[in-house]
């Protein structure tokens, strides 16, 4: 939709991707094919490195955190981000409004969960 919106189908063009249904708009079924489409391979790499970041995060928070709540959010996190990731392969999942709200609230509450826990416990 964005894509098609905006003509953005010099990405889609270059790496031979099909763009949108029958060529003409709509979206890829593979959130990772549309990232890399749209924004190119350095895109891609930042899009994975942030999340790589917030998988790193909630691991640390699960694994260093004495307080059991901050122990399970980081592990909840930690298994919506895998499967969020996961089922990005079957459609534009990080796109959705009801899932992607959530999901990066989320990770900014693990994120601030995180650096509370090191700043009380260093």
């Amino acid at each position: 939709g964005v894509a098609a919106s905006l003509g953005l189908r010099l990405r889609y063009d270059q790496a031979g991707l099909p763009f949108g249904i029958q060529g003409k708009a709509g979206q890829i079924d593979n959130n990772w094919l549309a990232i890399w489409g749209e924004f190119g391979t350095l895109g891609l790499l930042a899009w994975i490195f942030m999340l790589a970041v917030l998988a790193k995060t909630s691991y640390t928070l699960w694994k260093t955190s004495p307080d059991p709540l901050n122990r399970g959010l980081g592990l909840g996190f930690l298994g919506a981000l895998l499967g969020a990731s996961l089922i990005a392969f079957l459609g534009p999942y990080f796109e959705v409004r009801q899932l992607s709200m959530y999901l990066w609230l989320f990770g900014g509450v693990i994120v601030s969960l995180r650096n509370t826990n090191l700043a009380k416990y260093e």
